[in-house]
């Protein structure tokens, strides 16, 4: 067992949260477990209070110089965009929505990739909404905002920024990395005292900076446009945090509405269990679920704050009757589909090169998500691809399209994998080492789901499945489709219904 279990990590983060709340601290990504994959345990036993002294001394001056940078992209920004946000201005909205886009979107409309077409129904029920969007990737960012320009129901949010304001919050850094430096030597509790070390390191980082600037943007936009409510992802990690609690000091009587639009992991502690370090930061008082299943696993903890549930749906999910096909292993096609992080997709595109050379009859095809193009995965894999015939790079833009061409599945924390039950795939999820923490989306499904630790296993699971009879696997698959239409179910117009009602 690890020395430090993400449980708890999660407890120390809590309390670190609640005996500080300042505003750097409640930005940093890695306080909250949700997406904690990241090496914390080993850098508690490797900080001490002269190395962190160096690290600080040396982002200060570095941190200085990207707010800087940020300014002027601010500024930049404000400038193109001037006529469109001052006609913005002019105007009223009855709701307000943060989603991100991805540059990929120019090819595929103006469909919101998270929100999906929210902006047009709403539109169709005499609520006028404007979204605020942020960068997915910051290749062709410029290009995709300058695209938008004339567009009346979107603007980037960096526009509710200004210079000032990013400035305000890199002294808010300095001073929390400062404050929690000195209050580490006081503390007697060695593992409280090596977080402490951490945190006031990591307050100076860019990411904190970006993070904690939503405190401003939810300030801004409530400012300038006083809405019945707003529509932000839900997650449960710091942006969302820092947003909410700008809102929340602004405009207290606006409703917000917490969209879950993707799985829900076993340690995802701060969305199962939310946490209100500062009072204003409850979760949302409204939170849109994608289905029934996903409920369950939220309800529980979110009981003391009153918050109400609607079984939305997904966006991705487009009709009750898609994907619902039988298996078919005969097409012996394996799709690899890992998350949007880095590390993840490299380890799962090589575990696939090391397959194609014993899996010869098999095509294996790679997906790579808009925010991470193949080009910064390929010099971190172990040869070219072009060595291996059988294994080939999807160019679709519809994943769909990729999962009507496979036949079984490989992945790791990705939400798409649900969709990919729904067309039929078999998935396998592959384990990195035998003490990392459980990331599989489909923790509590038992049957169809299966866990191999190693190359050679999956070979073997994948030959065995291929073998099986059709009536065994359309009997395990239909009770796997079974859990996945409880857990996501399409948006109908009734939802949208719902979450008004709601308001009312």
């Amino acid at each position: 067992m690890p020395k430090w279990t993400k449980e708890k990590l999660d407890l120390l983060f809590r309390d670190i949260r609640k005996r500080y709340p300042l505003l750097p601290v409640l930005a940093i990504p890695w306080l909250y477990v949700t997406i904690g994959r990241d090496t914390v345990e080993a850098e508690m036993d490797q900080v001490n209070p002269f190395r962190a002294g160096i690290v600080l001394l040396a982002r200060i001056p570095w941190l200085a110089l990207r707010a800087i940078l940020l300014a002027f992209q601010v500024g930049w920004l404000r400038l193109i965009l001037y006529p469109l946000l001052r006609k913005l201005k002019r105007r009223s909205f009855d709701a307000l929505a943060k989603s991100w886009v991805f540059p990929k979107a120019l090819s595929n409309g103006e469909r919101d990739f998270y929100l999906g077409d929210l902006t047009a129904q709403l539109g169709k029920r005499n609520i006028k909404l404007l979204t605020f969007y942020g960068e997915g990737s910051s290749k062709g960012w410029f290009r995709l905002v300058w695209s938008r320009r004339m567009n009346n129901t979107q603007l980037p949010e960096l526009c509710l920024l200004n210079p000032w304001m990013i400035f305000q919050m890199v002294c808010r850094q300095y001073m929390a990395a400062l404050i929690l430096f000195w209050k580490s030597f006081s503390e007697k509790d060695s593992a409280f005292n090596k977080l402490l070390l951490l945190i006031s390191k990591d307050c100076l980082r860019y990411q904190t900076l970006r993070n904690g600037l939503y405190y401003w943007m939810g300030k801004q936009a409530l400012a300038w446009w006083p809405v019945r409510f707003l529509v932000t992802l839900y997650e449960g990690i710091a942006w969302e945090k820092c947003f909410w609690l700008g809102i929340r000091e602004v405009a207290p009587d606006c409703k917000l509405v917490g969209y879950q639009h993707t799985v829900i992991v076993a340690q995802a502690f701060e969305l199962r269990q939310p946490s209100n370090s500062i009072y204003a930061l409850r979760p949302p008082d409204i939170i849109l679920s994608t289905g029934k299943k996903a409920m369950e696993l939220l309800e529980p903890g979110h009981a003391k704050f009153d918050s109400r549930f609607i079984p939305f749906g997904s966006f991705q999910r487009s009709s009750p009757d898609y994907g619902e096909v039988c298996p078919c292993p005969g097409k012996k096609t394996l799709l690899v589909l890992p998350e949007g992080i880095l590390s993840e997709m490299v380890f799962l595109f090589n575990a696939a090169l090391d397959l194609s050379t014993i899996l010869g009859d098999y095509r294996i095809v790679l997906r790579c998500l808009p925010a991470i193009s193949f080009e910064k995965v390929r010099p971190h894999l172990k040869q070219n691809l072009e060595n291996f015939p059988n294994v080939i790079l999807s160019k679709s833009l519809m994943i769909e399209e990729d999962f009507n061409r496979a036949s079984i599945v490989l992945y790791r924390g990705t939400a798409s994998v649900l969709y990919a039950i729904l067309k039929g795939l078999k998935p396998f999820y592959l384990i990195n080492n035998p003490l990392e923490e459980n990331i599989d989306p489909l923790f509590e499904l038992k049957k169809w789901r299966e866990k191999v630790d190693s190359v050679e296993a999956l070979n073997q699971q994948i030959k065995s499945h291929a073998v099986c009879s059709e009536a065994q696997l359309k009997k395990e698959w239909e009770m796997a489709l079974k859990y996945v239409q409880e857990y996501v179910k399409p948006v109908e117009a009734s939802s949208f219904d719902s979450l008004l009602e709601s308001l009312s």
